[in-house]
């Protein structure tokens, strides 16, 4: 076994784990890239709906409460002089919820009638020759423009009022107020407990509406710069506000002449919490997973572990050459075609170990006949070399001998030459002596 192999249930561990941060890897991206932008115009699609839905909201309240002013100014107009205007102004009060009182001025800006939620005539008629005469929607009106006008302060309830004005021909001026508190509840109602912060401003800033009950009644005006901010096309922008950062989407109230709009926000932190949560979730699901795949594999690799053991030891078997030793039943298909091919295997090799010893007992013959045969060429060998060496030693010795001969012929020859020389000088000599005898004697 190598020693940087690992075990199964460790290796299984491992890949799960790679394989599951893999597929949290992959779900974050997919988050922060897709369902992060997707959430986001899910919340701008949401706000948008609610800025719409309360600038409609509003917008009708508003114009319901304009319309009773001034068709209860109509009605005063077409009334002849001498007429008790209570009752009238007690029904345009009472016919919008949102109207807070309604009261008769005369052209000098004197308190004539007055009919307000909740107050009986007696209490109203103690107000009756009250001076408004400062008050701006006296102004406005008399400027030539009717109807709603800035928020003031009521000089009756000494609350924030949102006020319009109409002209109820001689009888003077007819006034209704509308409690930017009850506006800020209407929002609030609209809003409902979506949890987003919201506002209605109008052309220059200031908080109409609130809302928060708390800020309705104040005077609030949102500065130039803060106003920049807000996009007015629909579109989700951002926004500072009290140290804030919102995302801002704006809507304009369905009322006609008024400039007002709906400011819807959200602080950008809640804007991001669901993608937030999104990632927890996954994070969580992760860590889930990640034990779930420990677990997992633990499991399996011990039932593949247990498997493969079976195998091994009949692996160990088959190498001990007990080919027909049984082997328990594995409920892994892949390991039971594993079982079935080293039973192939085996069967293969035994005839392959068979089939060697075949041969090798028929190669131990014919290296034994062959060594035989070597055996006997090589006898055959020896005797015909001590033959050639024994011919060899005789054809040498009659080399010698030839040799020898060839020797004592060439000196024979040699010496016959001067020996017959000198028999021939000696016989001459001899003859010569004995000629020189007989003639001397």
């Amino acid at each position: 076994m190598s020693a940087r192999a690992s075990g199964l249930r460790s290796l299984l561990a491992r890949h799960l784990a790679v394989l599951t941060l893999v597929q949290a890897l992959v779900a974050a991206l997919g988050t922060t890239f897709i369902l992060a932008p997707v959430l986001r115009r899910q919340a701008e699609q949401a706000m948008a709906s609610t800025a719409l839905a309360m600038g409609q909201r509003l917008g009708q309240v508003v114009l319901q409460a304009g319309a009773s002013v001034h068709g209860a100014a109509e009605l005063l107009a077409s009334s002849p002089s001498g007429t008790d205007a209570f009752d009238l102004l007690r029904v345009a009060a009472l016919r919008s919820p949102e109207l807070e009182r309604v009261y008769l001025l005369d052209d000098r800006g004197v308190l004539r009638r007055l009919a307000e939620r909740g107050v009986d005539e007696s209490d109203a008629r103690r107000l009756t020759g009250l001076d408004l005469s400062r008050s701006s929607l006296l102004r406005q009106a008399e400027a030539g423009r009717t109807g709603f006008g800035e928020p003031f302060l009521s000089p009756l309830s000494e609350q924030l009022m949102l006020g319009v004005i109409h002209s109820a021909g001689r009888h003077g001026w007819l006034v209704g107020e509308i409690s930017m508190a009850r506006l800020s509840k209407e929002l609030a109602a609209t809003v409902g407990s979506s949890g987003y912060t919201a506002m209605m401003v109008d052309p220059l800033g200031r908080v109409v509406a609130h809302r928060n009950p708390q800020r309705a009644g104040r005077s609030v005006q949102l500065s130039q710069a803060t106003l920049k901010q807000i996009r007015q096309d629909g579109q989700l922008g951002q926004l500072q506000l009290d140290g804030t950062d919102w995302a801002a989407l704006s809507s304009p109230v369905s009322a006609q002449d008024l400039g007002w709009r709906v400011l819807v926000m959200q602080p950008q932190e809640a804007l991001l919490q669901p993608a937030r949560h999104t990632m927890i979730g996954i994070l969580l699901f992760t860590l889930f997973l990640l034990g779930v795949a420990f677990v997992a594999s633990l499991l399996l690799g011990a039932r593949v572990t247990r498997q493969i053991a079976k195998v091994a030891t009949y692996a160990e078997l088959l190498a001990d050459e007990r080919s027909t030793a049984n082997v328990d039943p594995v409920d892994i298909a892949e390991i039971d075609v594993l079982l079935g091919s080293l039973d192939s295997l085996a069967g293969r090799l035994h005839e392959r170990e068979k089939a060697l010893r075949e041969l090798n007992a028929g190669l131990e013959a014919q290296v034994l006949d062959r060594t035989e045969h070597l055996q006997q060429a090589n006898t055959a060998l020896n005797q015909t070399l001590t033959e050639l060496r024994s011919t060899q030693k005789e054809l040498i010795e009659s080399e010698k001998l030839a040799a020898l001969g060839a020797l004592v012929a060439s000196v024979a020859h040699e010496m016959n030459t001067p020996i017959g020389n000198a028999l021939v000088t000696a016989s001459t000599l001899t003859e010569r002596a004995q000629a020189l005898r007989v003639q001397a004697t």
